[in-house]
């Protein structure tokens, strides 16, 4: 059992974490625990296609090899706002930057 289900789901676990990082951050503290949810969470979500205000992410069909930060979905139009001046793109044209991208700060082709 993975750690997102121990914490009894992606939803559970997101308000584990919030409620933690509150308490901790109060006493200007950190923890593996917080990391290690935070970084699964990520995980989680780049494998269900779930994306999250701050998310670093990627246009698919776009010339555009920038990595943008993810703000809001719209739904009745199934795009997605990807920078704060207004982009969007469809959800179908759009995935989360891989760690190797966000370290080279662009899109890197894939396969």
């Amino acid at each position: 059992m993975n750690l997102i289900e121990q914490l009894g789901g992606y939803e559970k676990a997101k308000e584990w974490y919030a409620k933690e990082a509150k308490r901790l951050s109060a006493k200007g503290w950190w923890s593996w625990d917080l990391m290690r949810v935070q970084k699964e969470m990520l995980e989680y979500r780049r494998e269900h296609g779930i994306y999250e205000i701050g998310d670093k992410v990627v246009g698919t069909k776009l010339f555009d090899d920038r990595i943008f930060e993810f703000q809001y979905y719209l739904p009745e139009l199934s795009m997605a706002v990807i920078s704060k001046d207004g982009a969007a793109v469809g959800l179908n044209q759009l995935r989360h930057a891989e760690s190797a991208e966000i370290k080279a700060n662009k899109r890197l082709e894939v396969g």
